[in-house]
């Protein structure tokens, strides 16, 4: 279901629910929502942007990031919706196949990543799973779970920053722009999640882009990142495959 949900911190049923099939940017469609960012009373809310898992194109579906504003609290919560934009993907293609970011046409083979029958849990897949915002709150982090990253080896996690995503989301921007890519060792895993805390400082969960991965000793880690491309995210002794049922 297309919903957003409110829940009481003491645990329990959700008190609140609010259709964004039915109110603001109207999805019919399942959106496969991945990722939310809190910027001040804005929540910033996006799909994969993924293929369906047996590679079927669901690029119309699932391909929104879109905001509401927040007030109140509990089952007294109103959402409003802000805007939507629904061109992310077409223009991170573009963005790669004509070199924009530097590192040669096609680096990162997001064309590829993309087309009609490529599952977005493959290593070069496409799949939008964490998202955040820089330290200044400038830009919006998009991060993937794949592709991992490096043509040769496929062992870096990619993040991507939206610098004008006030822009595309109020509508007076059209075009996304895109600032340098980051490229992090996470073990040869992608992101599945990461979230900037009140220190400043990130915490990201990485994972492979297949559901396990037999290169590295632990599937799933924790890492922790301040948020510098120059910094080396550093792996928590935490094993979160314990935490998997078998």
């Amino acid at each position: 279901a297309n919903l957003l949900r409110v829940y009481p911190r003491s645990g329990g049923a959700a008190v609140l629910e609010w259709s964004y099939k039915d109110n603001g940017p109207k999805l019919a469609k399942e959106l496969d929502l991945e990722a939310s960012a809190r910027v001040g009373d804005i929540l910033y809310f996006i799909g994969s942007h993924s293929n369906k898992k047996d590679g079927a194109d669901a690029m119309a579906d699932r391909s929104h990031l879109f905001a509401v504003t927040f007030s109140g609290a509990g089952a007294n919560t109103t959402f409003t919706h802000v805007g939507t934009f629904s061109a992310l993907e077409s223009q991170l293609v573009a963005w790669d196949a004509q070199n924009a970011h530097g590192r040669g046409a096609d680096y990162f083979g997001l064309a590829a990543s993309t087309a009609a029958g490529i599952a977005p849990e493959r290593v070069d897949g496409f799949s939008i799973e964490g998202m955040t915002t820089s330290p200044d709150d400038k830009s919006l982090w998009l991060a993937f779970r794949a592709p991992v990253t490096d043509s040769v080896s496929r062992h870096k996690a990619l993040i991507v920053p939206v610098d004008n995503y006030n822009a595309l989301i109020a509508n007076t921007a059209t075009t996304a722009s895109f600032g340098a890519p980051v490229e992090l060792d996470l073990g040869g895993r992608g992101i599945r999640s990461i979230d900037k805390g009140s220190d400043g400082r990130y915490l990201i969960i990485a994972g492979p882009s297949a559901g396990s991965s037999s290169l590295v000793d632990r599937s799933f880690a924790l890492f922790t990142w301040d948020g510098k491309a120059s910094s080396t995210p550093v792996e928590l002794d935490t094993d979160l495959d314990a935490l998997r049922p078998q």
